[in-house]
């Protein structure tokens, strides 16, 4: 998994439990049950592209007993200079998003500080909390309510809470939803703090009247707990005199758990690159002279089916690449023989009929083996092998393997392979390497079966 993906994952479970909270749960009066959900869907979000449940993995598992003869991708080897670059798109999107964290980092760090000048200056008109510190003007009335209220603040670590959404907000500053968190978080704390502070006063309207009556000379700084936070107040006083959700209303932090179990289905149905195949794509030549790239994939049938001719689809794409020449690719073995790449010949070898016949051939010769169709192993067999000056097939090499017998079937059925047209050089017949993976695939039917 990518770093990209990752975040991409994250960003995307944000929202989905955000617009959770916003259509179900905002509006109710368990305020600490919704505290809870806010920091859990902020944790859980950044855990669930980690977590991949067997039972998940086991279910996600193709219909039909298949082997397929994974994509023979031959490229130019190394020595090419593309004549138009593309623009990389995806390093200024890097540059963007690291800028983005590093300016927000220092932003957080400059208002930390801007709370220790506040702490530290002249507290006239203001109150507010920061950790285990309380700033409140001795001139103001009703001393003991804002300090109730202050109280709450510390004893439930709201601060903790903020900060922690700002070191998110850091990491995850592109997503608009993560602002919406942080304001969330902000109307829950006072809320809470004044659900207590209510219930000391006595009287919700006197307490009401107090938030509207006092001045609000605090500087609004987004790291601080404020008991007057003017852009809050309104729905800190609608909040107070709502009615109090039932008992029942809980039910609906129930709905969390589908919510949650569908979110590690997506986790775990994403679609990621596969490093191993294009660690090895990278090293394979390309197969015709005048450099040129070409793909050729072939289809999956069952093995236990006829392969017909309509089964078998091509896909064959061509693109001529502008670049240098290419120095002649060649290793000589010890007794003197060489062995060729497909820069260095003037015809690359093929199999009698095209590779569709190729593929023909490896789709009907190619059998499960039982003990991996017992242990359930799935995955890409990498082989390399040579195309002798006489067309046979030789040196057949595992260079990543499955075991389970895997290896030994792939290996049999490229041995047992038909003659090949050989690769020419200088109209000679020429030893030439190839390089192939073969997949194999199980069944949950067969995954399922008694052994």
């Amino acid at each position: 998994m990518t770093w990209t993906h990752y975040l991409l994952q994250v960003n995307i479970y944000l929202v989905i439990f955000y617009a959770f909270y916003k259509l179900l749960l905002e509006k109710e009066t368990w305020f600490m049950l919704n505290r809870i959900y806010l920091l859990s869907a902020g944790s859980l979000s950044l855990l669930i592209p980690f977590i991949k449940p067997e039972w998940i993995s086991e279910t996600a598992i193709n219909p039909n007993i298949r082997i397929t003869a994974g994509q023979l991708t031959m490229l130019v080897a190394d020595g090419i200079t593309a004549a138009d670059t593309a623009f990389n798109w995806a390093a200024l999107i890097a540059t963007v998003y690291v800028g983005g964290v590093l300016f927000f980092t220092a932003l957080f760090v400059w208002r930390l500080l801007l709370v220790k000048t506040l702490i530290g200056s002249n507290s006239e008109g203001m109150a507010f909390s920061f950790f285990g510190k309380k700033v409140i003007d001795q001139n103001l009335p009703e001393q003991g309510i804002i300090h109730q209220h202050e109280d709450v603040h510390i004893r439930q670590y709201h601060t903790a809470d903020v900060i922690y959404f700002e070191l998110l907000g850091i990491l995850l500053w592109c997503n608009p939803v993560i602002y919406l968190y942080k304001n969330s978080i902000k109307n829950i704390h006072e809320y809470l703090a004044d659900e207590a502070a209510a219930q000391l006063e006595g009287d919700k309207e006197s307490y009401a009247l107090l938030l509207l009556c006092k001045a609000f000379r605090v500087d609004q700084n987004v790291l601080t707990n404020s008991f007057f936070s003017k852009s809050l107040i309104k729905n800190r006083i609608y909040m107070l005199n709502r009615q109090r959700s039932t008992r029942t209303a809980i039910l609906k932090y129930g709905l969390v758990l589908p919510l949650f179990a569908g979110m590690l289905l997506l986790s775990s149905a994403k679609i990621s690159r596969n490093e191993d195949i294009k660690d090895l794509a990278e090293k394979i030549p390309a197969p015709v002279p005048g450099l040129f790239a070409t793909g050729v994939k072939p289809s999956a049938r069952d093995v236990n089916e006829p392969l017909q001719q309509d089964t078998i689809k091509k896909r064959h794409q061509s693109k001529p690449i502008k670049g240098t020449a290419l120095a002649d690719k060649t290793v000589t073995r010890a007794n003197g023989e060489k062995v060729y790449d497909f820069v260095s010949t003037d015809t690359p070898p093929s199999f009698p009929g095209g590779m569709d016949k190729f593929y023909q051939y490896l789709a009907k010769s190619v059998k499960y083996p039982k003990e991996a169709q017992e242990k359930n192993v799935q995955g890409k067999v990498f082989l390399s092998y040579i195309v002798e000056q006489d067309g046979r097939i030789n040196e057949v090499k595992v260079e990543k393997g499955l075991g389970s017998g895997l290896d030994e079937e792939a290996v049999r059925v490229l041995e047992a392979s038909p003659k090949w047209i050989p690769g020419t050089r200088d109209n000679k017949p020429v030893r030439v390497k190839y390089n192939l993976p073969i997949s194999f695939a199980l069944s949950k039917e067969d995954t399922d079966k008694p052994n």
